[in-house]
């Protein structure tokens, strides 16, 4: 990924990537100052809906970086309340459309900009087929606010060199998969 406007292809690059390999979305966080890329980071490992200290990991990460765009993508499920069954039936098992969410937060302007993008897909013969993407807007979900507080107010959370450095160690430490563009490794203190 060179530039913010490769986020969308790169993440659902990387989704397809994992689906053809474990059938499963290994979520990631990508962090950018303008257009150019910080880091991107797969995510430690979590049970099942406990996303929320992992995100704050690395989120402390983007802050004190300057990261003013980030994005967010996680596998899921989607159905609607129109649906004429329930969507989960025991001993027939989860008929809910499999999804890619990725989740925006665009804070170059004075209000940052939110949005969700959907990716249905499926997978057949190991092959994973993408039916149209849906952009519902944004969504008023945890993950949402988190990423555009996070962008609003990057400048509140600072870090030394040090600091920064620590926090680095302490996500890739904890489980995460860092990757530093070269942006991301300059804000970096030299060791």
């Amino acid at each position: 990924m060179q530039r913010w406007q490769d986020v969308e292809a790169f993440l659902t690059a990387e989704a397809e990537r994992d689906l053809c390999a474990t059938g499963e979305v290994t979520p990631c966080l990508v962090a950018c100052s303008g257009d150019e890329p910080l880091f991107a980071a797969f995510l430690r490992p979590f049970d099942r809906g406990a996303y929320v200290d992992p995100m704050i990991e690395l989120l402390a990460l983007a802050m004190p970086l300057g990261a003013d765009r980030l994005a967010l993508s996680l596998g899921g499920r989607a159905w609607s309340f129109d649906d004429p069954v329930v969507p989960v039936v025991p001993g027939t098992g989860d008929l809910r459309q499999r999804v890619v969410c990725i989740h925006l937060a665009d804070g170059t302007m004075s209000e940052p900009a939110i949005e969700t993008l959907v990716l249905p897909f499926d997978i057949q013969d190991g092959v994973v087929v993408w039916d149209a993407e849906l952009r519902p807007g944004p969504s008023e979900s945890w993950i949402n606010q988190a990423l555009a507080l996070s962008v609003s107010a990057r400048d509140a959370l600072q870090a030394s060199p040090a600091g920064l450095a620590a926090q680095a160690q302490r996500c890739v430490t904890l489980g995460h998969q860092l990757y530093l563009a070269p942006a991301g490794d300059a804000r970096m203190p030299a060791t």
